[in-house]
């Protein structure tokens, strides 16, 4: 990433985690980064932002990502998620206010007169922000806490059958939310299958398995 900086850079980006293989990207060294150069860091939690924070407080998960870490900036997250909202409900965090004001987009050409609005996408349904604000009061810091235990259980259990598997692997080690894995190439020529033919036979027994052609 520092070797890509040059004199048009102007934003560092980082993953918390990154979809969709669970892993949370090095923050910290992002963030010194942006200190050392002058950049903004931006984290993209709209995965995991109501997931990993809960994590780390239950003393599961010890990697920082948020405004705690030096140079951090924004902080994007999705409350249609995990934060159980309908879909549509997202939110951005800014550590200093004035970074706000580039967010706002203005058009003084219209023929209604001035229209300025808050994001890119202008007006948008209130009933959709009200219901993900009566989601988070709903749930809490001690409902999404118990969620967020409850999905890494599922994560440790499922990661360790895949791993009990010698015919597959993982893509990378997961840190919360999401893993990838895959057939290996051995495997799959071998017995004649694919990782997709598993995936459709897991299927019949209730199982829904994203499918990525590149994982």
């Amino acid at each position: 990433m520092a070797k890509a900086c040059n004199k048009n850079t102007v934003l560092l980006v980082g993953s918390a985690p990154g979809w969709p293989h669970g892993i949370i990207d090095d923050i910290p060294a992002i963030g010194k980064l942006g200190v050392e150069k002058g950049i903004p860091v931006h984290v993209d939690a709209c995965y995991g932002g109501f997931v990993v924070p809960f994590l780390g407080r239950a003393g599961k998960l010890a990697k920082k990502f948020d405004f705690t870490v030096p140079g951090v900036s924004s902080i994007s997250a999705d409350i249609h998620k995990y934060g159980l909202a309908n879909k549509g409900a997202s939110l951005i965090m800014y550590a200093d206010r004035e970074y706000r004001k580039f967010q706002f987009s203005s058009w003084a050409e219209w023929n209604g007169g001035l229209y300025v609005s808050p994001t890119i996408q202008g007006s948008r349904s209130g009933a959709l922000m009200a219901q993900a604000w009566a989601s988070m009061r709903l749930q809490g810091y001690s409902g999404y806490t118990e969620i967020a235990l409850q999905l890494d259980g599922i994560l440790q259990k499922l990661t360790a059958f895949i791993d009990s598997m010698p015919e597959f692997e993982r893509l990378g080690r997961a840190d919360a939310c999401a893993f990838a894995f895959r057939m290996k190439p051995e495997a799959e020529k071998a017995i004649g299958a694919s990782t997709l033919m598993f995936a459709e036979a897991l299927e019949q027994f209730g199982w829904e398995v994203n499918r990525l052609q590149f994982p």
